[in-house]
């Protein structure tokens, strides 16, 4: 007879290939599965900051902001905030918004 792995039987399990399915396993419906994210697709955000130019860095100059968003937990009702603040001056701007979705930044 041949022996399979156990990896092997799952992946029969989750194709349907045998006729027992996840369910009927008590400890694999139990378990906990560590979730595995892509950093594949990070770089359509945007720039990151350590790649601005060092004159911004250096503070010399005024009209270079950085955008950011604050979101807190107030009794059951999500706030959020949008920060502008200017790297020279350390002016902020700061805005209540409906929420962190592109449409309400």
């Amino acid at each position: 007879t041949e022996m399979v792995c156990t990896k092997t039987l799952y992946n029969y399990i989750d194709a349907q290939l045998l006729e027992i399915r996840n369910l009927d396993l008590v400890e694999k419906a139990n378990r906990r599965t560590n979730h595995h994210w892509s950093n594949k697709h990070r770089r359509l955000a945007g720039k990151s900051i350590e790649e601005r130019p060092k004159r911004v860095d250096k503070r010399k100059e005024f009209g270079h902001f950085e955008i950011d968003t604050v979101v807190g937990k107030r009794s059951g009702h999500e706030s959020v905030l949008l920060t502008f603040t200017e790297r020279k001056t350390r002016y902020d701007i700061v805005r209540l918004i409906e929420g962190k979705d592109a449409d309400s930044v």
